[in-house]
């Protein structure tokens, strides 16, 4: 193949895949590479996940973001990279840029970078630099109730217009996090949330009656069809009540609740009188 053909090779590339990638941090060098002299102009999609290219991976690709050179990006999946929180920040950074206009589809999951990296992504997103995200992976990273409570925040200014899918799986945000979130999307944060994933966050029975309390009330999230969360904490004849209470208002909700045993709890439309 010419030079000329594979310059039209790349021009024309919409996807590109370096999942799994071994070497990431030179993998990461030369994807940067391309960019700077004008290659890929109509990628849409871009797959990063499980290469480890860790916070010097994420300074590289800080540097294609801050330039603008991705508006046409759709789906971006940076999942398992150990970043930390000072790869965050620079991702954070060149979200304020407004650098990915059309992404509908963000995995920032299993990076490890806690409440501080957290509270800078929050920072960002009140200019609504993803006005078009529809897809929120934040997974696995450890921020707690402080992140959760920062994120909260910024939900309240209606930062995602658009989104559709939040996992938040295994933060440890506890009752006061969750307390935060159910207050936010009562008041109609998240207006077209079809799926919510709570999972492995401490789930008490005070912030049970939080989101019973926001589940119950239909003029809020009516888009939503399923609703995961853990129940570690809260008793059976509880889980129960609220699962019956809930069923009564939202007869097709996908309420699901696990043990962290794994043992699955769902629903039991018998249940609904």
């Amino acid at each position: 193949m010419t030079v000329r053909q594979r310059s039209v090779t790349l021009v024309s590339l919409e996807e590109l895949n370096f999942r799994d990638m071994e070497r990431s941090f030179e993998t990461m060098e030369n994807f940067v590479f391309m960019f700077a002299i004008g290659a890929l102009p109509r990628l849409q999609k871009l797959d990063f996940s499980r290469t480890g290219f860790g916070v010097q991976g994420m300074m590289l690709f800080y540097n294609v973001l801050q330039r603008g050179i991705l508006p046409s990006l759709k789906t971006l999946n940076l999942s398992k990279n150990k970043f930390g929180a000072e790869g965050m920040k620079a991702f954070s950074t060149a979200l304020n840029r407004e650098s990915l206009p059309n992404l509908q589809t963000l995995d920032l999951s299993e990076n490890n970078f806690g409440a501080e990296g957290m509270i800078a992504f929050c920072i960002a997103l009140p200019r609504r630099p993803l006005p078009k995200l529809q897809r929120l992976n934040l997974m696995s990273n450890d921020f707690g109730e402080e992140g959760m409570t920062a994120f909260a925040t910024a939900l309240n200014k209606f930062v995602l217009p658009s989104l559709h899918y939040l996992y938040l799986t295994d933060n440890k945000f506890g009752e006061k996090g969750m307390e935060a979130l159910a207050t936010a999307l009562l008041e109609g944060a998240l207006p077209d949330l079809v799926h919510l994933d709570l999972l492995r966050n401490d789930m008490t029975e005070k912030s049970m009656d939080a989101f019973s309390t926001l589940l119950c009330d239909t003029s809020t999230l009516k888009n939503l069809e399923t609703f995961k969360c853990s129940q570690d904490l809260i008793s059976q004849g509880k889980y129960l009540k609220v699962l019956n209470s809930v069923l009564k208002s939202r007869p097709g909700l996908f309420f699901l609740c696990f043990k962290s045993t794994q043992t699955l709890i769902q629903n039991d439309f018998s249940l609904v009188q």
